[in-house]
């Protein structure tokens, strides 16, 4: 059985993306999951990485500055 990203005759299929608009995002941030989750809202979980924690975290897509509420999420556990 093909994977979804499979052409019938077993080669992978080639996607074509342009580049519409870029918004500020926290570069530290190494980002696990993201879905839009209201107007203008991202929500984030982010993995530990450089000295951050990981975190689940709401984040306004026009500055990228993260709203009230993000959680750090204690170690062992790791927010994905």
């Amino acid at each position: 059985q093909l994977g979804a990203g499979a052409r019938e005759d077993g080669s992978p299929r080639v996607y074509v993306y342009d580049v519409v608009n870029a918004y500020p995002h926290d570069r530290r941030a190494f980002t696990q999951g993201l879905t839009v989750c209201g107007q203008d809202v991202l929500c984030e979980s982010t993995g530990a990485v450089h000295g951050m924690k990981s975190q689940v975290r709401v984040t306004d897509v026009s500055t990228g500055e993260r709203k009230s509420g993000a959680k750090d999420i204690p170690s062992p556990t790791f927010a994905e």
